[in-house]
C-alpha cells in the first residue's frame, strides 16, 4: 500500500506525546513509548527507501524523548541515550545541524535522568550542562541552557536516592552550585528554591541541613521568590525547629512580608 505522508507521522507523534503527558497506566505507558519507537523506525525506513519528505527531524526525536520523560520505564535511559547519540551521529554524517540535539532535547533528556535510579544522576546532569554551556560559548545558541535546564539539575539532586555518603555529598554540592549559578543569572523562580530545599532535606542532616535551609530561605526571600509551594516544601521536609525559627506558624505567603514574594506573584 501507499506509505503514509509526513503529516500523518507528525500527527501520531503529537497524539502519543499528549496521551503520555496525561498519565497512563504502567502497561499503557510502555505501549506508548514502544509505538513511538515503531513510528520512528518506519519513518527511517521510508526515508531510506527514497521518501525524502519523511526524514526524521529534531522535532521527531524530541517528541519521542519527551514521551519517555512523561512515561519512565526501566529501560528509559538506555533508550534515550541511544536516541541522543543517534541525533548527534546523524547531524555529523549528514552534515545537517538541524538534526543535532537542542535545548529542548536536553530538557527532556534531563527529565528522564531525574526520574531514573542512577545514583550519580546529579553529577551526570551537571556535566551535560557544562558541555552545553561550552558549546553555547562556541556559538551554538540552540543549546544554551535556560532556567528550565538548571531546574532539571536541581531535580536530579532532589531525586537522588542512595546510601552512598560520597555520592550524596557530590549531589548536594551540585545543587548548591547550580543554585548559585541561577542566582548569578538573575533568573531564580519559586520552583528553584523549592527544589533546592528539597535537595538539602534528602541529601544531608544535622547542623549542616539547618545552616543550608536557613541560607536558601533567606536567598529566596531576598529574591522575592517565596511562594505557598516553597512554604509547603519547607513545612513538610524541614526540621520543626528550623521551620519555627524562619516562619513560625504561618502557612500562607500573604501573612508574611510582601517583599519576600514580590517576584513569585509575577510567575
Amino acid at each position: 500500500g501507499r506509505s503514509p505522508p509526513l503529516i500523518i507521522f507528525l500527527f501520531c507523534f503529537s497524539t502519543m506525546r499528549a496521551a503520555a503527558s496525561r498519565g497512563l497506566s504502567r502497561s499503557r505507558q510502555k505501549e506508548s513509548a514502544q509505538k513511538g519507537h515503531d513510528l520512528l523506525d518506519r519513518m527511517k525506513q521510508q526515508y531510506r527507501d527514497g521518501d525524502l519528505d519523511v526524514k526524521p527531524s529534531r522535532v521527531t526525536y524530541n517528541s519521542l524523548i519527551s514521551c519517555y520523560a512523561s512515561t519512565p520505564q526501566p529501560n528509559t535511559m538506555e533508550r534515550v541515550d541511544g536516541l541522543l547519540e543517534e541525533m548527534k551521529r546523524c547531524a555529523i554524517e549528514e552534515d545537517d545541524n538541524s538534526l543535532a540535539p537542542d535545548v529542548v532535547t536536553y530538557g527532556s533528556y534531563l527529565g528522564c535522568l531525574a526520574k531514573s535510579r542512577i545514583a550519580t544522576k546529579a553529577e551526570h546532569a551537571y556535566d551535560i550542562v557544562c558541555e552545553m554551556e561550552q558549546k553555547a560559548l562556541e556559538g551554538n545558541e540552540n543549546i544554551r541552557p535556560n532556567i528550565l535546564i538548571y531546574g532539571q539539575i536541581l531535580r536530579c539532586s532532589a531525586f537522588t536516592k542512595t546510601k552512598d555518603t560520597q555520592c550524596r555529598r557530590r549531589a548536594l554540592k551540585v545543587a548548591m552550585g547550580v543554585l548559585s549559578k541561577i542566582r548569578d543569572s538573575n533568573e531564580p523562580l519559586p520552583n528553584t528554591y523549592e527544589l533546592a530545599l528539597w535537595s538539602c532535606c534528602v541529601l544531608t542532616r544535622g547542623e549542616e541541613l539547618k545552616r543550608l535551609l536557613e541560607r536558601i530561605f533567606h536567598y529566596c526571600c531576598e529574591d522575592g521568590c517565596l511562594s505557598d509551594e516553597v512554604l509547603r516544601r519547607l513545612r513538610t521536609m524541614a526540621p520543626t525547629d528550623v521551620v519555627q525559627s524562619l516562619i513560625g506558624n504561618e502557612t500562607k505567603v500573604n501573612a508574611l512580608p510582601s517583599s519576600w514574594s514580590c517576584h513569585a506573584r509575577r510567575v
